[in-house]
């Protein structure tokens, strides 16, 4: 044995025996740094920060427990080393990255330009980065860009989680990749297939809130345009709960919603709508809606109260519902990091549908109380 500072250091060695009764030496067992720090009566940190020369360990300390080491016979295990260092330089590598995939047909940055878009990914990209990940938005239709080729790209890049922003257009999406190799969600359910995991908004609960809080409010004629895009994308909540609020009203109340195309930009057919079912509050998720009241001759909120189903990001100075944009691309991110986390990667069996509820936004486009009509 070897005596070090008054403490015995053993340095056994074992034998074993070969087939001819011959005892051989056995490979020690590799000394370890509790090993080390129990002979030198410090914490295995304390050896560890020695053998490293990092701070907070002491000259002479250091010193000491590095002859311990010595004699001791320690041998790095540069495997360990290695996987240590990676593990430090995670600390300031860049962040992992998730793919936002802009499927929309005719923009690049809508995600960026458009109002009524940006909280969706603003959400995203905040909560990615709280996460310890960042977005790395890919334009799925651009020129060369086959679904083939998306895989390739994540693929190569080291991406596994993906994102599926659906397009901002009249038709549902679509897109094909190598599913087995990635996480993946969408959101506003906006994708036609495949059926991926999906965060939405609880659009029928929406609809019911707004409806209701102007009914408390006073009016009476509560008139519904619905977007055909956005009631086929809500699988039809929003004719369900208007017919749904019709029924619990009296029949004099009742009013017929007006079915609109989701490219419609001059209000053609709403001013007869508007002045033959006598509406006094249009409940919508259109941003043209002050412009076509206006059209007609009609104040707002004066004459006509307009209430808007999205308001978040487009128009947040109106009435309506505040949808929860931003937590609903933060809600996606998470789905997507839950899954990398899980290592469930492929098309799901079984989705899972995340609903968001909104909230009721006041504004200036209702008047709450609604004066009586004198």
């Amino acid at each position: 044995m070897v005596c070090h500072f008054g403490k015995s250091v053993p340095m056994a060695t074992t034998h074993n025996k070969d087939e001819g009764g011959l005892r051989q030496p056995r490979r020690q067992k590799p000394v370890s740094l509790g090993d080390i720090a129990r002979v030198a009566g410090v914490s295995r940190m304390t050896v560890s920060c020695a053998l490293r020369n990092q701070p907070g360990v002491g000259e002479e300390k250091r010193q000491q427990i590095r002859q311990i080491a010595d004699e001791m016979g320690y041998i790095p295990d540069a495997r360990l080393n290695n996987w240590m260092e990676a593990v430090r330089e995670t600390k300031q590598r860049e962040l992992m990255p998730i793919a936002w995939l802009n499927t929309d047909y005719k923009s690049k940055d809508c995600w960026h330009t458009y109002p009524y878009l940006a909280p969706y990914l603003e959400g995203a990209a905040q909560r990615a980065q709280e996460l310890g990940y960042r977005l790395e938005e890919i334009w799925t239709e651009q020129d060369g860009m086959t679904n083939r080729r998306i895989s390739q790209i994540l693929y190569q890049r080291g991406i596994r989680g993906v994102i599926v922003a659906p397009p901002d257009g009249i038709d549902l999406g679509h897109i094909r990749l190598n599913w087995r190799h990635f996480s993946a969600a969408t959101f506003e359910r906006g994708l036609g297939s495949p059926r991926l995991s999906c965060v939405s908004q609880d659009f029928y609960s929406n609809v019911l809130l707004a409806l209701r809080v102007l009914r408390r409010a006073g009016y009476r004629r509560i008139g519904s345009i619905i977007s055909r895009q956005t009631d086929r994308r809500a699988q039809y909540a929003h004719q369900a709960v208007v017919g749904y609020f019709s029924s619990k009203v009296p029949a004099a109340e009742r009013v017929p919603p007006f079915f609109h195309p989701s490219d419609m930009n001059r209000g053609e057919g709403f001013t007869q709508w508007l002045r033959k079912e006598r509406v006094d509050v249009v409940v919508g998720q259109h941003s043209g809606l002050l412009d076509w009241v206006r059209a007609a001759g009609l104040r707002v909120p004066e004459d006509v109260g307009v209430a808007h189903l999205a308001v978040d990001g487009d128009c947040p100075d109106w009435a309506g519902i505040w949808a929860e944009k931003k937590e609903i691309g933060a809600a996606t991110v998470e789905l997507v990091v839950r899954f990398l986390l899980a290592h469930q990667s492929g098309l799901p069996g079984v989705p899972r549908n995340v609903i968001i509820p909104g909230r009721w936004h006041g504004g200036n486009t209702v008047l709450i109380p609604k004066p009586a009509a004198p």
